[in-house]
């Protein structure tokens, strides 16, 4: 069962949810009693005007990547994430291979409903095609052609798939993984373990999203020795509202005001969030493996510390300088690309970076959106939440900022 958490002895009605736009003064700590305040429901989300929300891929040198010929041909990407839509057009045509079936028998996780919304808009981030819904334009996938390799097992009842992380990352790295993108959070620290470990010693390039909430340590997926851990911030390099600080942090990333589809997928908003900045990096990842294919993950990871703003040091083989609050930088996909990986060590640098996660800790309630039937409470980018029967069983996933109007 993947990251659950039992709470027995009373029966628990669904919860009536709405989209997550609080700030930080309306979360509730982990400690804390008082009720989150949500959000007024009848808000109506920002349309994104034609050009809106596309900086990730005009701003940062991917589209001329692109234009070179460096799309992610011959790369593979695993995603662990929510179910997935995949009759949106931005994803026609696109090499996604959903695997939870393997798994979990009877249940693809492939469905047009609202909890597929955070997959689709990672799925679509990485190799989507920019065709859009009815006149508006569509979200372009930093690494089009990648393949994906899907794995719905987030935001789902247990009677459709309890597989554990650790299995879901053995079935990734057997079809051939090169990247794993991690926009989640999770609870479980033996299974955690046990799934990151997997992952590194298949050489795998391990992408994870820090938590969306202030913080002075890093949440137990992100805080790992090994994996890439990903701060958010904007055109100019700035976070938003939200600050994760801590040994460590690694990389920033696009990811505030990010062209995301609609949860009902009728068109496209702008979105905040270390969700979209983790698959942002995936797909760099990807641009960079396809062009250097014979590097290795680890000296990937080292070519990549070391391509970031505003001070690349591609020439040196020492470890370049970090800070708590910026990790090695922002991470440029332009200067990644020019160098040259397999003149740095083999080995994967951010495995003696301390980790501050503390696993004990539980997470805080937020604001939830949306809540399927399911067995399980479960927080899913903004948060679906759903309780039956007597036992509520909590299952932490990557809360999406997913603040309207930005």
């Amino acid at each position: 069962m993947i990251a659950a958490l039992a709470i027995s002895g009373c029966a628990l009605a669904a919860s009536t949810v709405t989209p997550a736009v609080a700030t930080p003064a309306s979360m509730t700590p982990a400690n804390a009693t008082s009720t989150p305040t949500l959000p007024n429901p009848s808000a109506a989300p920002d349309a994104p005007s034609a050009d809106d929300g596309l900086w990730y891929y005009t701003d940062t040198g991917v589209a001329e990547i692109h234009d070179s010929g460096i799309t992610g041909e011959g790369v593979t990407i695993a995603i662990i994430d929510s179910p997935i839509n995949l009759d949106v057009p931005d994803l026609a045509g696109a090499r996604i291979h959903p695997r939870t079936d393997q798994l979990c028998p009877g249940f693809t996780g492939v469905e047009a409903t609202e909890r597929a919304r955070h997959s689709t808009a990672m799925a679509s981030l990485l190799v989507g095609n920019g065709a859009g819904i009815v006149e508006e334009p569509g979200v372009l996938g930093v690494a089009p052609d990648a393949e994906i390799l899907h794995y719905a097992v987030l935001g789902v009842a247990v009677n459709e798939c309890d597989a554990p992380l650790a299995d879901l990352v053995t079935d990734a790295v057997e079809q051939g993984a090169d990247i794993l993108n991690l926009s989640i959070a999770y609870d479980s620290p033996n299974d955690a373990q046990k799934a990151i470990d997997v992952a590194l010693a298949a050489g795998l390039v391990v992408n994870v999203a820090v938590q969306n909430q202030s913080s002075d340590r890093l949440d137990l997926l992100s805080g790992m020795p090994g994996v890439v851990s990903i701060e958010n911030v904007d055109q100019g390099g700035n976070p938003d509202e939200f600050s994760v600080t801590g040994p460590g942090l690694d990389l920033l990333a696009p990811g505030v005001g990010i062209r995301m589809l609609r949860t009902d997928f009728s068109g496209y908003e702008l979105d905040d969030g270390t969700s979209p900045a983790t698959a942002w990096v995936s797909g760099v990842f990807a641009l960079a493996k396809s062009e250097w294919p014979d590097a290795t993950g680890n000296q990937l990871i080292q070519a990549a510390i070391r391509s970031t703003t505003p001070e690349p040091t591609t020439a040196s083989t020492e470890l370049p300088p970090r800070t708590d609050s910026s990790g090695y930088g922002r991470l440029d996909p332009r200067i990644l690309l020019a160098t040259d990986p397999s003149q740095f060590p083999d080995e994967n640098p951010l495995l003696e970076v301390g980790a501050t996660a503390d696993p004990t800790e539980t997470p805080p309630v937020t604001p939830l959106e949306n809540a399927p039937a399911a067995s399980r409470f479960i927080w899913l980018v903004g948060g679906f939440v759903a309780v039956t029967g007597l036992y509520a069983l909590l299952l932490v996933v990557r809360r999406r900022r997913y603040r309207r109007g930005r």
